[in-house]
């Protein structure tokens, strides 16, 4: 613990300073929660011979119920039950406040932990645009395709779901764009093109191939082959 808090440098007086944060923490619980202090240290908090022991009870935290609808909306997508799907990821997505442990400094214990969420986060976005395009709801697509982009400048996958999404909207020359764009931006801070998928995708958009057509989800028209 004294090394995800302090790093290398912890305090002269670490066990002090240590006591001092839990009992800040446990009225921030108390008051949180509406609790006498008590309580917590109780109950929640709780002072062990060896340190202390936080409890917390399986859908107490936001993050289950993430979990919980991510993997609902996962199995109903599976299913091809596609409006459940929609509602159960969207819900998950809707739990989200910006990054997560934003106003934490992650050590060598939390960190993997915020890693593991963020990449959670990046699953159910790109089966929500999965479920849309099967939904034939492309048309809400272009706007939060861009916005996904912005944030992971590196992810194909959502650059090739814009251009999908584009074309699909009638608007090829705006989803050829984003390909250039793509194609520019990694060669630029990487050194390398685009994937083989991607610029089959590319080509498959230029020759105006059927198969990108109709309700077919975005997997689906991203195995395209083009002769």
């Amino acid at each position: 613990m004294a090394q995800e808090i302090w790093g290398d440098r912890p305090p002269v007086s670490m066990r002090t300073a240590l006591q001092t944060y839990i009992v800040q923490l446990r009225k921030f619980l108390a008051r949180t929660l509406g609790w006498p202090t008590k309580v917590v240290a109780e109950k929640i908090l709780v002072t062990k011979q060896d340190g202390y022991q936080f409890n917390v009870q399986h859908g107490d935290l936001d993050v289950h119920e993430f979990e919980r609808l991510a993997s609902a909306g996962n199995k109903a997508l599976g299913q091809r039950d596609d409006r459940l799907a929609e509602q159960l990821l969207t819900a998950s997505l809707d739990i989200w406040r910006g990054q997560p442990l934003a106003d934490v400094q992650a050590g060598p214990l939390l960190e993997p932990a915020v890693t593991y969420l963020k990449e959670s986060r990046l699953t159910v976005l790109q089966q929500r645009v999965e479920v849309k395009f099967r939904l034939g709801l492309h048309h809400e697509l272009p706007a939060e395709l861009a916005v996904m982009i912005s944030e992971y400048p590196t992810n194909e996958i959502f650059y090739a779901q814009h251009m999908l999404a584009l074309y699909r909207c009638g608007r090829c020359a705006e989803g050829l764009g984003v390909y250039q764009r793509l194609r520019e931006y990694l060669v630029k801070e990487l050194g390398i093109d685009p994937s083989t998928k991607v610029q089959q995708l590319h080509r498959a958009m230029l020759d105006a191939d059927s198969a990108l057509d109709g309700a077919a989800g975005f997997m689906e028209c991203f195995a395209v082959r083009t002769q």
